[in-house]
């Protein structure tokens, strides 16, 4: 369910100009979001969703790209060995 919100992949800057609804998902929001049908719908609906904590950025490349598996675990490889 995670892959259905819009999560906001560019800069702050190429954002238009004028008011936006911008907000934030992390692992609690999004249990939150399996519950709470009000909340979740706030959430998805919302101009801006930014991801809050690096769980939600490796679920996000793994649920939405093909190779999101493998550039995940190299990225856990080049951490590890820094």
């Amino acid at each position: 369910m995670l892959q259905n919100f819009k999560i906001y992949n560019k800069t702050l800057l190429e954002l238009s100009e004028g008011k936006k609804l911008i907000t934030t998902i992390n692992t609690h929001s999004y249990n939150v979001t399996l519950k709470d049908e009000e909340f979740r719908n706030v959430l998805m609906n919302c101009e801006i969703l930014i991801p809050d904590g690096i769980s939600i950025v490796w679920a996000i490349k793994l649920l939405l790209n093909s190779n999101g598996r493998k550039k995940l675990l190299d990225e856990l490889k080049y951490k590890i060995k820094k």
